[in-house]
């Protein structure tokens, strides 16, 4: 089942504006090794900082992913996942059901993931401690 998480993590981090996949790069960096090229002192072609430190990062993070949901479910069988408790799967037309919006009839067995799944799914199990 975690091809189906990281294909709902994939989809999720293409709606994600660039400057923040940018701080989710250099935050996992800065949490590694330290703040990159050189510190904070840098800055972008348009004179703000490259990289605003760890703690702004991490808040920025924070507010872009606010919008995710608390909860998906992911169907062990078919890969299709939800936000809402699954009573009858439909998926408004993956390429596994060749564009039918049913996925599967009923339910079968399905993985929950919680909020902080998602986030560390999103940006990394250590970076996720500080962005939760």
């Amino acid at each position: 089942m975690k091809d189906a998480l990281k294909d709902w993590t994939k989809e999720t981090k293409e709606t994600l504006d660039a400057e923040v996949k940018k701080l989710i790069s250099q935050a996992n960096f800065d949490l590694y090794y330290g703040p990159s090229g050189g510190g904070l002192d840098d800055e972008d072609e348009d004179g703000t900082p490259a990289y605003p430190g760890f703690e702004t990062a991490c808040r920025e993070i924070r507010r872009a992913l606010s919008d995710l949901p608390s909860t998906v479910y992911v169907d062990e069988d078919s890969g299709c996942w939800t936000t809402t408790e699954p009573s009858c799967w439909t998926c408004g037309g993956c390429e596994e059901c060749d564009g039918e919006d049913l996925c599967v009839l009923e339910p079968g067995p399905y993985v929950v993931y919680e909020r902080k799944d998602l986030i560390r799914a999103i940006v990394g199990r250590e970076l996720a401690e500080y962005v939760s």
